[in-house]
Formats: structure tokens, C-alpha cells, sequence
């Protein structure tokens, strides 16, 4: 029998083959304890205590002490994992672990040798088909947040090779499956769950979990993602695909969603395929991803999917109902596709200060097709921002509309486009009543070159004709609806303008014509420039009276409207 004792700093400790007693004390340690029933303490800080099989031996009833309970632990699934200590269950055959807390329990090996082990944050074991079960284990642990140290975390497991079965804790565990064709059920507790190579079953269960999926969701590098097939059930829980080109970014993950929580994604530069389901939240990380929602089955303004795609060139088609989409950096392509969406053209939704979403350098392109609802985009960038140089520090985004009709079939151009305002957030409106609000972005700065420029073209050679007086491009809108006219009882109508030359375009009912240039009248009310025009449709004139008024700043003008809807909402 030896006694081994380590000093205060970091110790590497291996027993003999008789009963050993090692104390680790201060310092991150190694200690094996070698063959033989033995009772190993690691002292402070944060060690590693391996256990091996050992087919010489049966029977045997070792003790593992990980040491001081109170030293820091980190449990950040996006950091290192680090802090605590981890007991290494090291062989090739089968263990199986349970766990009655969340940092004790006892381990038995293919032979009959067992380890009872306490203060353990983090568990390794070999490349057998290992069970670990923490169904019943009680979350006694100090390790936990708030000032009462309330106990909140689970366990910290990767179960190496092997096919492996790894039943969680009630707490927010931390599940890796490693090599193998592993079965990971989260349970309660906000857990991360990270199948890794092989063919993979993941179920998160309750809480709010995140589950990560692709060639660098676990502890380490994967090169045979397998077939995967992960649920996230109860809670609100997160599909982190994780797919990454090694350095190449023009490959992606490819997702493809069948309704606004399941779905199936592709990651083949890593023979990667996964079926999921029961997910509220996606996000995709490096690479040029390709995310669709266009045939999921989701109606009309239901509950559409929430994504973001990260880092990366990629391009995005929403669902018909209410998606919320995230193009974080890079060159994105969206198409919110039909539904009011929510789109932010860079990394967040929302700020962290609650103020307005900064803008990323890259240009992005927002696609419009006809029906694609109500629309609010954040972080839209108008036009290049240049420093003192000339050099772009970030480019303006762009609008793709060749999906996007009027009335009578015809692609949209610059002047079928109504600018108004929005709570102070520019409005755009279409002939067929979709709209797109540009958060951030003020409306008197889209004039009709500078929506030219970002995507809208411009008229036919015959409509720019009759609209070449437009020179100053401030056309202004009412956000409210004014009262229609009939030829029996003509309404009368206030429109303000709030700059020179000035626009006012009036829009017909939907069987009228689109075009603006056959009835038009100078407008010669005080404080209205003569060349200011107030263009109607061509099928009918609709100016049955105009009259002027009191000459005051801003000056109204009123208009008897003949057989003519004013639907300006």
C-alpha cells in the first residue's frame, strides 16, 4: 500500500499496483490510480482523475474524490468547458455510469470493477457502447447563479467512441455523444446537446435547449457528420447548425424547412444529413448557406420561421407566414417571400441598447415578390458610405423586384413606388398593396435616383416621357386613408406638400389604368409652385374641381374628387 502525495503545483501521479491512497492537493493534477482498489483525492484546482479497465482485475471498489467543490467552474457552452474537475473513464469496453447528483455517482466497468466517485464536474469515457444515466440524479451541487448559489447546472459528458446511451439531468447539462451512433436525451434543464460523428438520435426534451449539429458542434474537429435525426421538444429551443468549409467558405449547409419547426438540412463536404423537428430557432455559422422555406407548409401570416444565418454569403427564402429572418455578415440574399416578415439585414433583430440595429459592410440583397405582404426591415443601408478618400467603409444594399408586378402584369418600376411615412420609418408601397418599411431610413431621403439606385428600374421610354417634369423626386403620401368622391356628393380632400415641385400621385381603383400621364393639372394655389403637377389616371380625368385657398405655409389645396378612390392606407 503507497501513499502519494503531490505538491502545490500541477502534478502528474500515477499509483502502483497495490492500494494507493494520492492526495493531488493544490494545482491541476493527473493522477491514475493504477490497478488495485484505491482512494485518490485531488486536492484543489481543477484535475483530471483517470480510471482504466483492467481485465486482470474483478471486483475491485475504488473512491475518486475530485476535491474542492467550491473552486470556479465555467459552464459557458460557447467558451472553453473549462474549470472543474473530470473524471477520464478510459478503456474499450463497456462502462456504465449513474449518476445520484449531478457531480456524484459510480461506474462500472465490463468486469465488475467499480469506481464511486464525488465532486466530479466533467465526465470522459472510452470508446465502448457506455450508458450514462442522470434521470435520477438531484442537482445538490453549489455550483449554480445568484447570490444563494442556486443550483442550475447538470452534467458535463463526452462519451468518446463507441455507441453510446446518455440520459441527462434535470439540470442544464452539457451532452456531447463523440464518435458512434449515439442516442442523447437532454431532459429538463436548458441543455446543449452536440451529436458528433456518426448516425446520431438526439432528443433535448424540456427547457430552452440548444442543440448543435455539423462538423464543429462538439468538443472537436468532425469530418463524418452521419445521418442525424434530432427533436428538440418542450421549450424553446435552438437548431444550431454548425457546418463549417475549413477555412472554405463558398460551401454551405443547405436547409430546407417543412413546416415552421422541422425540417431537413445537408452538409455534404462532411457527408452530413439531418431530419429534425420540434425546433422554435435555427441558426447556420460560416459558409455560403441556402435556407428555404418557400414549400413549407405554413399558411398565410401563421407562424413562420425564425433564423439566423450568421457569418457568410447566404441566401434566404422565407415562408408564407410571419418569419422573422437575421442575415448576419456578409453578402446575403433574402426573399421574405409571402407573410409580414421581419427582416434585419445584418447579425440582430433588435440592439443590445435598444437602440437602432448598426449596419453591416457588406451589400445585401433584399428580394420583392408579388403578395410578399407587409414587410419591416432593419439595417437597411442606403447608398455606399464612403470615408474622405472616396473609399467605401460600407455598401448600400440593394432591392431585387423583377417578381414584383403592378396591376396589370407589368414589373414594377421607380415611379409605381408610393414613399411615405411610418412612424418616421420610410414606407414603400406597391400597386397591389405591398409595403416595405425601411427602419432607420428617413423618407424624404429615398428620392427617385436614389431608389433607382438601389434596385428599382426605371420607367419605359414612354412613361418617362410624360413624367419628365419630376425632376425634384419628393412625392409624399398620406398614411391615412382620405375620403373618396362621387359624382353626387364630391368629397374635398387637403393634400400638404413639404417641398418645392412637389408630386402628388392619386391612385385608381384596381380596374383603372396605371398610368399617370394622360389627366394631369397645374396646381396654382398659394405657396404652390407652378411646376409642381398632380397626376391622376389615364382611364378617366379625375380632377372635377380645384380650387385655391388661404395663402398659409404649408398650403392645402382642395380637391373635388370626381368617381374617384383615394386608398392611400
Amino acid at each position: 500500500m503507497a501513499v502519494i502525495t503531490g505538491g502545490a503545483g500541477n502534478d502528474s501521479l500515477l499509483g502502483t499496483a497495490g492500494r494507493d491512497t494520492i492526495n493531488g492537493n493544490g494545482g491541476r493534477d493527473t493522477i491514475n490510480g493504477g490497478r488495485s482498489s484505491d482512494s485518490i483525492n485531488g486536492g484543489a484546482g481543477p484535475d483530471v482523475l483517470i480510471w482504466s479497465q483492467d481485465p486482470r482485475s474483478r471486483g475491485n471498489v475504488d473512491a475518486y474524490y475530485g476535491g474542492n467543490t467550491l473552486e470556479r467552474y465555467d459552464p459557458n457552452p460557447y467558451g472553453s468547458l473549462s474549470g472543474g474537475d473530470r473524471l477520464h473513464l478510459n478503456g474499450t469496453k463497456n462502462f456504465r455510469v449513474a449518476f445520484s447528483t449531478t457531480e456524484n455517482g459510480s461506474a462500472v466497468d465490463a468486469y465488475g470493477n467499480r469506481v464511486n466517485f464525488r465532486g466530479i464536474e466533467r465526465l470522459q469515457t472510452g470508446s465502448g457502447n457506455d450508458l450514462i444515466d442522470a434521470r435520477s440524479a438531484k442537482l445538490n451541487s453549489p455550483h449554480g447563479s445568484g447570490s444563494d448559489y442556486t443550483p442550475t447546472h447538470g452534467l458535463t459528458v463526452n462519451s468518446g467512441a463507441g455507441n453510446d446511451t446518455i440520459y441527462g439531468s434535470i439540470g442544464d447539462d452539457v451532452l456531447d455523444g463523440g464518435n458512434g451512433n449515439d442516442r442523447i436525451y437532454g431532459g429538463a434543464g436548458n441543455d446543449l446537446l452536440m451529436p458528433s460523428q456518426g448516425n446520431d438520435y438526439g432528443h433535448a426534451g424540456a427547457g430552452d435547449d440548444n442543440v448543435r449539429w455539423g462538423n464543429n458542434g462538439g468538443m472537436g474537429a468532425i469530418h463524418d457528420i452521419g445521418r442525424d435525426t434530432l427533436v428538440g421538444g418542450a421549450g424553446h429551443d435552438l437548431l444550431n447548425l454548425w457546418a463549417k468549409g475549413n477555412g472554405e467558405n463558398s460551401v454551405g449547409t443547405s436547409v430546407v424547412f417543412t413546416s415552421n419547426s422541422a425540417g431537413r438540412a445537408s452538409y455534404p463536404q462532411a457527408n452530413g444529413s439531418l431530419v429534425f423537428s420540434e425546433f422554435e430557432q435555427f441558426w447556420t455559422h460560416e459558409g455560403r448557406d441556402t435556407v428555404s422555406a418557400a414549400t413549407a407548409n405554413i399558411p398565410l401570416n401563421g407562424k413562420g420561421i425564425q433564423i439566423n444565418t450568421r457569418w457568410g454569403d447566404d441566401r434566404i427564402t422565407g415562408s408564407a407566414g410571419k418569419d422573422t429572418i437575421e442575415g448576419g455578415p456578409g453578402a446575403d440574399t433574402i426573399n421574405g417571400s409571402r407573410g409580414n416578415d421581419l427582416i434585419s439585414m445584418t447579425d440582430d433583430i433588435s440592439a443590445s441598447d435598444g437602440g437602432a440595429v448598426p449596419r453591416d459592410a457588406e451589400r445585401d440583397v433584399l428580394v420583392l415578390q408579388d403578395g410578399f405582404g407587409v414587410d419591416t426591415i432593419r439595417a437597411f443601408q442606403v447608398g455606399d458610405v464612403r470615408d474622405s478618400g472616396g473609399g467605401i467603409l460600407r455598401q448600400g444594399d440593394r432591392l431585387h423586384v423583377t417578381g414584383l408586378h403592378d396591376r396589370q402584369g407589368n414589373r414594377v418600376d421607380v415611379d409605381d413606388v408610393r414613399v411615405s411615412s411610418h412612424n418616421g420609418h420610410a414606407m414603400l408601397t406597391f400597386p397591389n398593396g405591398e409595403k416595405l418599411i425601411l427602419e432607420g431610413v428617413s423618407p424624404l431621403s429615398l428620392t427617385r435616383s436614389v431608389l433607382n439606385k438601389m434596385g428599382m428600374p426605371l420607367p419605359s421610354a414612354q412613361t418617362s416621357q410624360a413624367s419628365a417634369q419630376m425632376s425634384q423626386e419628393s412625392r409624399i403620401a398620406a398614411e391615412e386613408p382620405v375620403a373618396a368622391g362621387t359624382e353626387a356628393a364630391p368629397q374635398e380632400s387637403k393634400l400638404f406638400g413639404l417641398l418645392s415641385r412637389d408630386i402628388f400621385i392619386l391612385w385608381g381603383r384596381a380596374e383603372l389604368s396605371d398610368s399617370r400621364a394622360d389627366s394631369a393639372a397645374d396646381v396654382e394655389s398659394p405657396g404652390w409652385s407652378t411646376s409642381q403637377r398632380l397626376w391622376g389616371p389615364r382611364a378617366l380625368p379625375v380632377l372635377h374641381e380645384q380650387q385655391e385657398v388661404a395663402d398659409h405655409d404649408p398650403a392645402p389645396g382642395l380637391l373635388k374628387i370626381d368617381s374617384f378612390d383615394f386608398d392611400w392606407g
